[in-house]
């Protein structure tokens, strides 16, 4: 029969021994445990001499006479009380459960046998064994449907083990499902079995019905899901999905099925066979990993184990948060126990914390190897067996106490007449002497885990047997496990035994990096760049965490985002709406159901606002009158924290994330709206400056207009504060609520599709992404018809097409913005003649380009336009360099620096200090050179200009390459080369292989030769394909140089030729010196002494007139192997002077090698 229900619909059982016991009771009538009181209306604990309801405000019923005004606070056998009131206008929430569905099969032969009466008291009778053990591991019956029953776990209130107590409940289902149908076969020859089903995942939770009639139940796919396992589970078997199995593998034992096809699903689900628990990981899955990190909490262990050897016992208290590592600690310290030492563990499961003796039971079980279904018969002789060994004086009162802490009734004369706490004291003695007499025969440690979850009886056992042991010289360490935690008392042990406490603290960077190391089996400096930035965001989000960030991890693994691979992991694109892992939220959510619900109502609302809030904001969304009482005791429970200037703030982002998502929809865009109502309410005309702000409370509420702009604000104080990729984002975004919006009114204060195509295209050719800002500029074209406008959108694309090296496009993008503005000047057309200048400069036109920035010079005559000045006096000074006018040059940039600082333009302010380190490097000033170069590269990298890092990386690579830094030098360039190929730079790519074919010749190492000569071969190719003029006379030079160097004559004579050809054509004088320098070097080497002399001096007129400091002391080097001795000696020394001044430590070793050559 179905227990009786009272007025309410519930059965009253004590929590601490499962008796029902009558309505109105105080006292357990089985045994004599103190009910605790609740209030009706919302189930909160009350006391008696109450009258309303602290927490619904409820009036509390009045007393019947002779009893309390409140009932007894209980666990039911049937799903009224436990469901949240359905009259407070609650609308419900979004939540991971594990759903349960079980049906019996045998229903209908038996309904055709048998009389409705009989078919329906035996239906009740079976359903009441099924159930118990339901309510037992803390879940609740949703319904019962024919002869079916459907169970939830995780609603409504989450625990965090909620699939582990799912499936316990439905292995027990089973074992006393075969337990009463063999009875009942037995007894009326009729056979039921039962089938049971589970799956986990995302539910609805909430209120379902009409004005009517409403219940508490869950919806969505989740509850489909489980149905259907339970439809293709075999009978008395148990199936599941692989959610539900991935999270309880650790425990259970599995055998994987067939997939099965499910309707609705495209590809088949795969499904699992439960076996039966793991007994030999009672506790979980033991850590495969390599131990990270608490090597001083672990030194701390071993200290005390040292101790506790020396007779003195230990008592060490490790505490810390769900998932810091306290388990792992423990373990790691067992597993280094010699084997002298024994180990006992017990754990307080957390669904029996109001069971008694529960920490004793799983302790005695774990240790004397009891699994759940062993018969009483045998664990009785399992425990004659142990008080045999260790303690025979007394034996069957010793068993008999025992027994009765696992609740086996075994009778004894010396027992049967003992109060209950009488009989409570006795066996509390009898197992400490039982422990006492382990440890005399072996030294042990004992490790108790989850201590929070302790029930009272045995925290009175706990304190006895500390007392106990403290009074002895015993070689022990009893380790005590447990979170922070308010509202037991598990630090007070009194001063009579040595005590140790551990805090468990977060794992620091380098320690979450070693840990994810361990787990995808790649050490962090094998990295590549893109998995140590998903590393260094996983980390962030997971707070060092030890099982947040291994969840994590794995998560991304399984949703193949992250490749693991020892020598080469991949990141792959991440999906959007990536969840928290079932195990995170199971965790946090436990926590917050845990909560009174004003408690929990207004964390939820606090993470809408976001990770920090300031009260005042609060108090307009969620005006309640005890606000400070209520954040003060959220503060007590630690799920937030006070900071400067009244804010608070979620003490883990994870809290925010699972308080967040367990808002339905519709209840987090109301909350978005009414925040970002206030917000502009309170800012006012400030409101612009909180653009990224207000932009993410309006989308969140799905307001298409307000979204729009202030998206779009907030891309444009992102792109000046170089945040590149969230401008972007913010631009994307703006777009897409964009085309959401109407063509009335209120569509006239937003952004045009203009304004965002040109904003985007601007920040994605600082960033290298070419063909994306290509394609926006030319939509960007489409949309005006203004010349000025369309002008502007020309000198973009121009800026684009030179970036990526395609200098034809980029002159004919300035050829068709040029007419555009015919009679107008002003800025427009001095940034395109500006433009196309520097392209002439690209094809080694000077003059040209100096003719046309002075014409655009001349178009900003009356205008404020510094930027324009500026580009227009920096692109000058880059044509004077070329001509080997260095002071000149050195002028023009500093005046174009002058004019970008005036205009506050950082990004201008870096090429101008790199153009300054290329004309001091040139004239022998290489301190001056560096500083200007690493103040230029410091601002490209904070505004992440990726062309001219590259441009500046290869700057120093060519500096450093010259100071004989040859592998420092080689790695700038390799880096560059590696990421113009990536974005498709064709210019820095050619430079770059250059760069590196010229760096690694200069050593003078024969086996480097060869490959230099290929990547200069490579990068002219590639110079040449996109008529980069400016360069061919260098690169030449450099080829003919390590041809001559290879032995290969004839082709270095005839690069040097050629490149000859084209300095003489484009007027570069330094490099007709250096080839004319070379050229000696090789009619020396031939023995053409008369040659050599007449091409140094040559070489020696030309560098001494365009002040080359280097070169030309490269060139007196030469000279002074030529000249006569008197001459020689003064240019030798002239050069060698020069050499250390630069630290140009090759030309140096070589100028002193060939001394002592020559000495010798």
């Amino acid at each position: 029969m179905l227990p009786p229900l009272d007025r309410a619909g519930t059965a009253v059982i004590c929590h601490a021994c499962q008796a029902q016991v009558p309505e109105h009771a105080k006292f357990c009538i089985a045994c004599g445990s103190k009910l605790a009181l609740f209030c009706p209306g919302c189930n909160s604990e009350v006391n008696e001499d109450q009258r309303f309801c602290a927490n619904c405000g409820d009036r509390l019923p009045e007393p019947a006479e002779g009893t309390s005004t409140l009932e007894p606070k209980a666990k039911v056998s049937h799903t009224t009380s436990l469901k949240p009131s359905l009259n407070q206008g609650d609308e419900g929430d979004r939540r991971v459960v594990t759903v349960l569905f079980t049906d019996v099969s045998g229903f209908t032969s038996m309904s055709e046998k048998m009389d409705p009466e009989e078919v329906t008291e035996i239906v009740n009778q079976f359903f009441s064994v099924l159930t118990q053990p339901i309510y037992k591991y803390g879940g609740v019956v949703d319904k019962y449907i024919g002869d079916a029953i459907m169970a939830l776990f995780g609603a409504p209130v989450a625990h965090e083990d909620d699939p582990f107590r799912a499936i316990s409940a439905a292995w027990e289902m089973q074992r006393t499902a075969k337990e009463f149908a063999a009875k009942l076969l037995a007894r009326t020859g009729i056979q039921l079995r039962i089938r049971v089903g589970l799956n986990t995942g995302l539910v609805v939770a909430g209120a379902v019905g009409g004005a009517q009639k409403q219940d508490y139940t869950v919806m969505g796919d989740t509850v489909n899901l489980a149905q259907r396992m339970e439809a293709n589970a075999s009978l008395g078997g148990v199936l599941v999905t692989q959610e539900t199995y991935k999270l309880t593998k650790d425990f259970f034992d599995y055998q994987e099925r067939e997939p099965v096809k499910v309707k609705g699903k495209e590809e088949p689900v795969k499904v699992y066979d439960l076996i039966g628990p793991n007994r030999l990981k009672p506790s979980g899955k033991v850590s495969s990993n390599r131990f990270v990190g608490r090597a001083a909490d672990l030194n701390r262990l071993s200290l005390c184990l040292q101790t506790a050897s020396e007779g003195h016992p230990q008592l060490v208290n490790v505490s810390g948060e769900a998932g810091i590592g306290k388990s792992r600690l423990s373990e790691e310290f067992a597993n280094r126990l010699d084997g002298r030492w024994g180990l006992m563990k017990g754990r307080c499961p957390s669904w029996a914390q109001e069971t008694s003796y529960a920490l004793i039971s799983n302790l005695l079980r774990q240790w004397l190897d009891i699994p759940s279904e062993l018969p009483h018969e045998n664990i009785v002789r399992r425990l004659q067996e142990s008080c045999a060994l260790y303690c025979p004086e007394d034996q069957d009162r010793s068993v008999s106490l025992l027994a009765y802490l696992l609740s086996i009734d075994l009778p004894h004369k010396e027992t049967s007449g003992l109060s209950p706490q009488q009989k409570r004291s006795s066996a509390y003695l009898v197992l400490n002497d039982l422990f006492i007499a382990v440890v005399r025969k072996n030294p042990l440690v004992i490790t108790l885990s989850d201590l929070h979850w302790i029930d009272e009886a045995s925290l009175e056992w706990l304190h006895t047997f500390v007392e106990r042991i403290a009074e002895g010289e015993l070689p022990l360490v009893l380790i005590l496990k447990h979170r922070p935690t308010v509202d037991r008392n598990l630090s007070d042990w009194g001063d009579r035994i040595d005590l140790s406490r551990v805090r468990l603290r977060p794992f620091g960077a380098e320690e979450s990096a070693a840990l994810v190391g361990n787990l995808i089996d790649c050490e962090p400096r094998a990295w590549p760049p893109p998995l140590k930035q998903l590393i260094q965001q996983v980390s962030a989000r997971a707070e060092g965490n030890p099982l947040y960030l291994t969840e994590l991890i794995h998560s991304l693994i399984e949703a193949h985002v992250l490749v693991p691979d020892p020598s080469n992991p991949k990141v792959l694109p991440m999906r959007a709406g990536q969840t928290l892992p079932s195990t995170i939220n199971g965790v946090v959510a436990s926590r917050l159901d845990m909560l009174k619900p004003n408690l929990r109502s207004l964390l939820q609302v606090a993470s809408v606002v976001g990770r920090s809030f300031h009260p005042q904001l609060l108090a307009k969304v969620y005006p309640i009158s005890n606000l400070t009482q209520v954040l003060a005791e959220l503060v007590k429970f630690e799920f937030i924290q006070p900071r400067n200037g009244g804010e608070y703030t979620f003490n883990q982002g994870i809290i925010q994330e699972v308080a967040y998502q367990s808002l339905l929809l519709s209840s987090r865009r109301k909350l978005h709206h009414l925040l970002a109502t206030s917000l502009e309410e309170m800012l006012g005309e400030r409101s612009e400056e909180q653009s990224k702000l207000l932009a993410h409370h309006w989308s969140r509420a799905e307001e298409p207009y307000k979204s729009c702009r202030y998206l779009f604000l907030a891309g444009e104080r992102a792109k000046g504060n170089f945040s590149n990729l969230e401008a972007i984002s913010c631009y994307k975004q703006s777009l897409d609520w964009l085309n959401k919006c109407g063509e009335g009114e209120a569509a006239k204060k937003l952004p045009s599709r203009f304004d965002i195509f040109v904003s985007l295209a601007e920040i994605e050719t600082t960033m290298g992404t070419y063909a994306q800002a290509q394609s926006h500029l030319e939509e960007a074209l489409g949309l005006s018809e203004d010349p000025t406008v369309k002008a502007k959108v020309h000198f973009l694309l121009s800026q684009t097409f030179e970036r990526r090296g395609d200098f034809e496009a980029a002159l004919a993008q300035c050829e068709a913005g040029i007419p555009l503005l015919a009679g107008k000047g002003g800025l427009e057309l001095a940034r395109l003649l500006n433009e196309k200048g520097w392209l002439k400069y690209r094809e080694g036109d000077y003059q040209g380009c100096i003719q046309l920035n002075q014409q655009a010079l001349s178009q900003l005559v009356k205008t404020d336009g510094n930027r324009e000045m500026a580009r227009a006096y920096s692109d000058i000074g880059a044509c004077l360099y070329r001509l080997n006018h260095w002071n000149q040059s050195l002028e023009s940039h500093r005046t174009a620096l002058r004019f970008r600082e005036e205009a506050e333009d950082v990004p201008g302010m870096a090429i101008s200090f790199q153009n300054l380190g290329m004309v001091h490097y040139e004239l022998g000033e290489w301190d001056q050179a560096a500083e200007n170069y690493q103040k230029g590269l410091a601002i490209h990298q904070k505004v992440g200009d990726v062309g001219n890092i590259s441009g500046l990386q290869i700057n120093l690579g060519d500096l450093l390459g010259n100071q004989g830094k040859i592998k420092e030098a080689e790695h700038y360039l390799r880096q560059t080369l590696e990421l113009n190929r990536r974005i498709g730079d064709n210019y820095m790519i050619g430079l770059a292989l250059c760069g590196i074919g010229n760096v690694i010749s200069l050593d003078g190492q024969k086996e480097k030769c060869e490959e230099a000569i290929a990547l200069l071969k490579e990068g002219l190719a590639m110079l040449e394909t996109i008529g980069a003029v400016d360069l061919f006379s260098e690169v030449n030079q450099i080829l003919g140089r390590v041809h001559l160097d290879c032995g290969k004559s004839l082709d270095g004579c005839r690069y040097l030729a050629k490149g000859m050809e084209l300095s003489r054509s484009t007027k570069n004088l330094l490099q007709v010196g250096v080839i004319s320098r070379l050229h000696a070097t090789h009619s020396l080497a031939q023995g053409m002494r008369e040659a050599a002399a007449l091409e140094i001096k040559e070489a020696l007129k030309i560098l001494e007139n365009i002040g080359s400091k280097l070169e030309l002391a490269r060139a007196q080097w030469v000279a002074s192997e030529i000249m006569e001795e008197e001459e020689a000696k003064g240019l030798r020394q002239a050069a060698i002077a020069v050499f250390k001044q630069l630290n140009a430590r090759l030309d140096l070793e070589k100028a002193e090698a060939s001394g002592l050559h020559q000495h010798a």
